[in-house]
């Protein structure tokens, strides 16, 4: 696993220790990704502020890591199970609390996986591992050249989309009901563990959100809200 930082204050034709040429590559190019997209604003954004506010402090704090898989196609359950390591390893690495923890990052670059396959299996393996990261207060996010997730703001944009592939954990953040909302038991999940801060987290998506949701959805989140709301 490496730091991000490092990768980015490394000269030209230098290889961090262990990581091989190749690596180095895919290292450079993920870490310059960050760097310049997920940390600055985008023209179809739909807001002001960066693509992601998280990621330059995480890399300033030297809180993102870096780490690469080759060919996961091949050893699907090899991956999965190196997954759940990385998680209890995430939940247990410094700092815990939430205040800094928030900013930590591991970003797991996935290489030698043939263009026609990616989506598959970067949907497939998300979706199985999700629960279990949301579960214990974390988000998994998913990227790749065809992702088809569109923007919060704006429905024609597709911000999770890079190459290579990408899986990046990180800690659950109040402003993330807009990517749990859609499952209940997701929601519940978030609900417990911000409590009222993310009822109001909650109101407030509804409100912003109004008109893009169906009314039946919109009942639903509002039962849900008043059942952990407080009176």
């Amino acid at each position: 696993m490496y730091q991000a930082l490092d990768v980015l204050n490394l000269e030209e034709g230098s290889r961090l220790e262990g990581a091989s040429e190749e690596e180095m590559s895919y290292l450079r190019a993920v870490a310059r990704w960050s760097r310049d997209y997920l940390t600055r604003p985008h023209a179809e954004l739909g807001r002001p502020g960066p693509v992601c506010p998280w990621v330059e402090k995480s890399i300033q704090r030297r809180l993102y890591h870096l780490t690469v898989m080759d060919q996961p196609h091949l050893r699907v359950d090899e991956v999965e199970q190196a997954f759940h390591v990385m998680r209890r390893y995430f939940l247990e690495k410094e700092p815990v609390e939430h205040s800094l923890g928030q900013f930590k990052a591991i970003v797991t670059i996935f290489t030698g996986m043939p263009g026609e396959q990616e989506a598959e299996f970067m949907k497939a393996l998300h979706e199985r591992l999700k629960p279990a990261f949301v579960k214990e207060g974390l988000m998994l996010g998913e990227f790749y050249p065809a992702c088809a997730k569109t923007g919060l703001r704006n429905p024609a944009w597709h911000p999770l989309r890079s190459s290579p592939p990408l899986l990046v954990i990180r800690t659950m953040v109040r402003p993330d009901v807009a990517f749990l909302y859609e499952d209940l038991g997701f929601l519940e999940t978030y609900l417990r563990r911000f409590g009222q801060d993310g009822c109001n987290e909650l109101k407030s998506f509804i409100e912003r959100r109004h008109c893009r949701l169906a009314p039946e959805e919109v009942r639903r989140l509002q039962e849900t809200l008043g059942r952990f709301q407080q009176p």
